[in-house]
């Protein structure tokens, strides 16, 4: 994907997740793909055979953007990772004044 293209394409790719309900947002995809598809046939071809990519509409709105949004999960995972690096450095520091 062209660099000049990023900004572009991210922020039409916006109207798909941002869309008030599951019809627009599909109609919002259709559009997209129809308009980078000459440009970028690969990548619009694998957002055309991606079913779930829509799935987060048959939820609530009020947990649309957990389910779509990944930083709260990486926020975790490196929270998790982070503590655990800790807890283990420190029982590893009392096992060597014990000895």
């Amino acid at each position: 994907m062209k660099r000049a293209d990023r900004a572009v394409i991210l922020e039409q790719f916006k109207t798909i997740y941002r869309a008030e309900n599951l019809e627009m947002a599909v109609q919002a995809l259709e559009n997209f793909i129809a308009e980078w598809k000459p440009k970028y046939r690969k990548v619009m071809e694998s957002l055309e055979n991606t079913d779930n990519l829509l799935t987060f509409y048959q939820f609530p709105y009020q947990i649309w953007h957990s389910i779509y949004s990944t930083n709260l999960i990486e926020s975790l995972n490196k929270e998790i990772k982070r503590q655990t690096k800790r807890r283990f450095f420190f029982l590893t520091r009392r096992l060597w004044n014990v000895t």
